[in-house]
């Protein structure tokens, strides 16, 4: 049904002439449809999965792949609404369908164009419609064979769409649009009344002889047809739209209708007249659309899946450059720590030495201020030891405590009290003292002798 339109930055149209597949390319230029890529495939060749597939690409520049049934596989009816309403279109089309359709509405399926400037110059409001009627077998026979081919259709409609809704400038003729290609002769018929689009029919042959034979009997119904209807009274001018070289072929349709005037005008070619429906499309000027919501559906989720699966891979590239990047930078880390190991078992023998070494120093420096705290030890408690007293032992204890062990005469005491007195103020040059503590440990009178132990 009627779709909203859309900006695509390109288009791709796929038909089928002669036993062979069509697909044309479109890039969007400007507000412009330009010819990129053409291609023609036979029935066994599919085309190439990147470019014409849904995935998930199409989600940040959308493509339009509009596929056009052939049209022998449809049937059209012209219907005139009185409304001029878009809204109310669908449901008219609805209640008539029953009557219209040449098959069981559960067997088909439908859309409908509205027929340029039917609703925007009619007075008497109305619209004109063209309906588009396609069996359902077919239309799913034709999507998958395309999908076979990796062409997933957004836009279903039928070939020639964009003439069957341009108006004419002549506003009453008869349009004969002929498309003859080898081996396949078809010809689009449209009527156009009072500038409204009063029939349409195609005509298909095999030969030549026979299309243009076809074409006058067409004619010569839908006339007696229009006049039992009541929208047309005379024959009016018949214009042919063909090929140069062609235009000899249909002098013979002039006698066969008595007509005193044959028109002609330059047909177009197959990439001429996909660019015109590439441009309407692209640009929402026709939005009829055969294409079923089960495949739409289907292809959505196709699409959706393949922009997960793509995402899922990016993920894992982006991860695995991460791990090695990891890795590489893990190498050159145990690579500069083999180096750092080298130079540090490399000074680590001089390390050991240099701390063995200071080592030594702080032992002999130490030794030294034993030494010399020794000797000035040693001078403070000569010089202060009294004459009456003597010593018997002078010894360090874990370098620390200093024990003197003496002797004396017999009552003698006084004399161990004052040397420990004189002991416990001694000061060095700088003033500090040179025992932290002194203690008369021990006194003994035996006889005439008297002996002694400071600590």
């Amino acid at each position: 049904m009627a779709q909203s339109s859309k900006t695509f930055s390109s288009c791709s149209v796929v038909t089928k002439k002669s036993g062979e597949t069509w697909l044309r390319s479109f890039a969007a230029k400007g507000k412009t449809f330009q010819l990129s890529k053409s291609l023609t495939a036979t029935e066994e060749e599919a085309f190439p999965k990147v470019k014409y597939d849904k995935t998930w690409r199409d989600t940040f520049q959308s493509n339009l792949n509009i596929a056009l049934l052939p049209a022998s596989d449809v049937f059209l009816r012209i219907l005139e609404l009185p409304t001029n309403v878009s809204s109310e279109i669908q449901e008219m089309l609805e209640l008539q369908l029953e009557q219209i359709s040449p098959l069981p509405p559960a067997q088909i399926f439908w859309t409908y164009e509205i027929v340029e400037g039917s609703s925007a110059s009619n007075e008497k409001q109305s619209t004109t419609v063209i309906v588009i009627i396609a069996e359902q077998k077919v239309i799913y026979d034709f999507l998958g064979d395309l999908q076979s081919r990796n062409f997933y259709t957004d836009r279903l409609t039928v070939e020639n769409i964009h003439q069957i809704t341009t108006v004419p400038q002549d506003p009453n003729i008869i349009k004969v649009i002929s498309n003859i290609t080898e081996g396949d002769y078809q010809c689009l018929i449209q009527w156009w009344i009072d500038g409204e689009l009063k029939s349409v029919s195609q005509v298909s042959s095999d030969t030549e002889d026979q299309i243009i034979s076809q074409v006058s009997q067409d004619i010569r119904q839908t006339f007696w047809a229009g006049q039992m209807a009541g929208w047309i009274e005379d024959l009016p001018s018949v214009e042919i739209q063909c090929a140069t070289e062609s235009q000899a072929l249909w002098n013979e349709i002039k006698s066969s209708l008595g007509l005193e005037t044959l028109k002609f005008s330059e047909g177009i070619s197959t990439d001429e007249a996909l660019s015109h429906t590439v441009m309407k499309f692209g640009h929402g000027q026709l939005t009829s659309n055969l294409l079923p919501e089960d495949i739409r559906k289907t292809n959505s989720t196709r699409q959706l899946d393949s922009l997960w699966m793509s995402a899922l891979g990016c993920a894992a590239i982006i991860y695995l450059i991460a791990l090695g990047v990891y890795f590489v930078f893990l190498k050159q880390a145990q690579s500069e720590l083999a180096q750092v190991d080298g130079q540090i078992k490399a000074i680590s023998v001089t390390y050991t030495n240099a701390l063995k070494l200071d080592e030594r120093i702080r032992i002999t420096e130490d030794q030294l201020k034993l030494r010399f705290a020794a000797l000035e030890t040693w001078q403070k408690v000569v010089e202060s030891l009294p004459a009456e007293l003597t010593f018997k032992q002078f010894k360090f204890t874990k370098r620390e405590t200093l024990t003197l062990v003496g002797a004396g005469p017999r009552g003698g005491n006084s004399k161990v009290d004052e040397y420990v007195d004189y002991l416990s103020a001694a000061a060095d040059t700088e003033g500090n003292k040179v025992f932290d503590r002194v203690e008369r440990k021990n006194i003994q009178n035996v006889r005439n002798a008297m002996s002694w132990t400071i600590e």
